[in-house]
Order: structure tokens, then C-alpha cells, then sequence
């Protein structure tokens, strides 16, 4: 028993200090579903592309978790299986021919949170996250806001940072299998 309390205690006192980053990768694949007849102008920005939580946790480390690749890589993959025809920009601003397509849609990371315990019985890492998806018709009408939430867990085997990022990955699943489900209604589709 004092043996374990004395590792678990130079453990976390060699983490003190540490910074632990992370760059998520994406794995979510284009879905395979019927399309909806709608050609989308869909926005990419660089505040979901180049989004990056970053926290110090105290007696912990330094985080950096590199989220916005990943999250621009979802965003990509599952609005090419949403809509017939889809075309990507950076901006609202961005020239497009609005004779061309049928609306446009701003999705923005709007939260993320992760938990990577080092002491106690908790083994799991986990991850939240939270997209607020906005359509506008061609006219810059506002037609309907959605907020996609998804959830990833993974256990701590082998290393916080690793088990961070699967977390994460899964936690990007969920909100793609979210956005399928819900965005055609929650966006007036």
C-alpha cells in the first residue's frame, strides 16, 4: 500500500510542469446516405480550421490540443454526404454564385472540454464538444441554428495523450452520427 501511494506520488510529481500536446487526427469517414437535393456553399474558416484549446491544469501540465484540422475534416466529410452538390469556402465574404446553389451553412466549434485525470480510481480520458451549425438562404437569411454536441471516452492504457486523442476522434464520430440525424430538421431542410 505505501508502495503504490509512493509511485502514484513521484508519478504525478514527474507530470508537474509537463506540457502535453496534441494534434487530433481525423478518421471520420464521408457517410454513406441518401443526399438531400441542395447545393451548399459551406463555410470553413479559419477559426474552425485552425482551432486549438489550450489549459493548464494545475498539478497536472500544460495542454495543447489541436482540434481544427480534424474538426474541418468532419465538417467536410459529412456535408459531402449531406448534400447533393457542395461547395466549400472560407468566408461569408467568399465569392460564390448564388444562382448556383440553394443556401449556406456556418458550422463553428463553439466548445470543447477534456478531462485527463492522473491520480484517483478514474482510468478514462474524455472529450466534449459542441458545434453551432447556422443556414442562410442566398438572401443572408438566417433559416435555422442547430447545436451538435458529441461525447468520446477512451481508457488511459498507455499514455494520457494518446488516449486524449482517441477520446477526442471519438467524440468527432459522435458529432458527425449527430449532424446526420439531426441537421435536416433542426436547420429547416
Amino acid at each position: 500500500m505505501l508502495l503504490k501511494r509512493l509511485l502514484s506520488t513521484l508519478i504525478a510529481m514527474s507530470l508537474l510542469g509537463c506540457a502535453s500536446e496534441i494534434t487530433v487526427i481525423s478518421n471520420v469517414p464521408t457517410p454513406l446516405i441518401a443526399s438531400m437535393p441542395y447545393h451548399a456553399a459551406v463555410i470553413i474558416d479559419n477559426d474552425l480550421q485552425g482551432f486549438q484549446y489550450n489549459e493548464n491544469i494545475d498539478g497536472q501540465a500544460n495542454w495543447s490540443i489541436t482540434v481544427g484540422p480534424a474538426a474541418a475534416d468532419l465538417v467536410r466529410n459529412i456535408f459531402l454526404g449531406l448534400f447533393a452538390e457542395v461547395t466549400f469556402i472560407n468566408s461569408q465574404e467568399d465569392s460564390v454564385d448564388l444562382n448556383q446553389i440553394d443556401l449556406i451553412v456556418y458550422p463553428r466549434l463553439s466548445r470543447f472540454e477534456f478531462d485527463a485525470p492522473i491520480r484517483g480510481n478514474d482510468i478514462f480520458a474524455e472529450s466534449w464538444m459542441q458545434f453551432t451549425i447556422t443556414a442562410f438562404d442566398t438572401s443572408g437569411n438566417n433559416t435555422g441554428e442547430a447545436l451538435v454536441t458529441g461525447y468520446g471516452r477512451s481508457e488511459i492504457f498507455r499514455d494520457r495523450e494518446g488516449s486524449v486523442n482517441e477520446a477526442t476522434q471519438s467524440a468527432l464520430r459522435d458529432v458527425g452520427v449527430n449532424m446526420i440525424a439531426t441537421l435536416p430538421t433542426s436547420l429547416n431542410l
